[in-house]
């Protein structure tokens, strides 16, 4: 197990907005050999997600901060999913760029911990049996727990391409160690149309939820389907309210409420990470926004009440 290290640093918006906003609100796809030789072997200075690190900050369960400090979560990774699985165990799943290993590079990965929060495994690339040959690898990871208590993956595939394109599609793959997964050969949702990509999935109130972001062109929003098994999603009506709010994030079940931690568009100066709410899984609040700054926010409390918040943030070169 590897010790949290504590880092005296801040998520800002003078520290490192313009490389967050950079890499989130665009997708970009690489997955190539060429990108790890190119960043891991010749070192050269290519934008991306694999400048990026998780870092994080303990909340209590009001949402309150404990202490001032972030911590360095997993450096070289972005994309992150936060999960309590209902057993004493919290699970971190994320896209990975690590130049430890070639194989593992532009990999999803996860990380454990079995005491609340305090130590963590060392990152581990997942493994899927059954994904076809003419799929690209997966990436953009959300953790979600099955009413049986499996871990559900639910992730971005592309078919016949290392390219976002209207092929790109929501697959999933179940696990009952959070490692091992059967892969489930039907797309969970896709557009006929245009590319769909991050989503993040719950089940809640006894159905399934999906969003995806609609960021790509206006009018933002997201994309919304609910599912009874979590394997074949219907789309609703597609959210267009808040138009400021960025639907890149993930969701967190407070019990009679359902919350979306996700992020502020940033076109008139970013108000960083917000959550939004419902009761009814249809109408949704208005967002309020912590304070705290960084993309793709990942949140999950622990048995003893202390509340985790993951984001994407920085650049590993500054850290």
């Amino acid at each position: 197990m590897r010790k949290i290290i504590i880092l005296l640093l801040v998520l800002s918006l003078s520290g490192c907005s313009d490389s967050i906003e950079s890499n989130i609100n665009t997708p970009v796809e690489q997955g190539s050999s060429t990108t790890y030789e190119q960043v891991c072997v010749l070192g050269e200075d290519i934008s991306g997600p694999w400048t990026g690190s998780l870092f994080g900050k303990w909340l209590d369960s009001d949402g309150n901060q404990k202490t001032p400090e972030n911590f360095m979560f997993v450096e070289g990774a972005g994309v992150p999913s936060l999960i309590n699985d209902g057993n004493g165990r919290l699970i971190a799943a994320f896209q990975w760029f690590t130049c430890d290993d070639p194989d593992a590079f532009d990999k999803i990965a996860v990380s454990f911990s079995e005491d609340d929060g305090k130590t963590w495994s060392e990152p581990e690339s997942i493994k899927i049996d059954g994904m076809a040959d003419n799929l690209s690898r997966p990436f953009d990871p959300t953790l979600a727990i099955t009413p049986d208590g499996e871990i559900r993956m639910f992730f971005t595939v592309n078919l016949n391409s290392m390219m976002l394109g209207k092929d790109t599609d929501i697959y999933s793959a179940v696990s009952t160690d959070g490692v091992n997964y059967v892969f489930e050969d039907v797309p969970s949702f896709s557009l006929d149309d245009t590319a769909v990509y991050d989503s993040a999935e719950i089940y809640w109130n006894d159905l399934w939820y999906l969003i995806a972001p609609k960021n790509i062109s206006e009018p933002y929003g997201a994309y919304f389907a609910t599912s009874e098994d979590g394997v074949n999603f219907t789309e609703q009506e597609t959210i267009y309210q808040p138009t400021d709010f960025n639907w890149l994030g993930n969701f967190y079940d407070g019990g009679d409420t359902l919350y979306f931690y996700g992020m502020d568009m940033g076109m008139e100066g970013s108000k960083g990470i917000g959550i939004i709410e419902t009761t009814d899984g249809i109408n949704w609040s208005d967002p309020k926004y912590v304070g705290l700054f960084g993309g793709d926010p990942a949140y999950a409390c622990t048995d003893s009440g202390d509340c985790l918040l993951i984001a994407t943030g920085g650049q590993t070169k500054d850290l």
